[in-house]
């Protein structure tokens, strides 16, 4: 799981982050939701020690899901599927 600081699914115009407090310790902003962006690029940020915002500018689907899991306990994260090597 990746813990992340993502927008407010309602917010359209304006940038409004689920964690107010995140902007006093974010490293990167991540301008887009997608799947190279959620599996890729975040969490190597985050293994550099990055506190990383994802902000969705178009639709809301990715901000309502975290938004489903914070209300459900899990907090501000999202599941990575991951294929290991030998």
């Amino acid at each position: 799981r990746r813990s992340v600081h993502v927008m407010e699914p309602s917010a359209t115009a304006t940038f409004a982050p689920l964690d107010e407090a995140a902007f006093s310790r974010v490293s990167a902003v991540c301008l887009g939701s997608g799947r190279f962006l959620r599996a890729v690029l975040v969490p190597a940020l985050q293994e550099l020690g990055c506190d990383v915002v994802l902000a969705q500018p178009r639709g809301s689907s990715f901000g309502k899901y975290v938004a489903r899991r914070i209300q459900a306990g899990a907090g501000p994260t999202y599941e990575v599927d991951t294929v290991l090597t030998d």
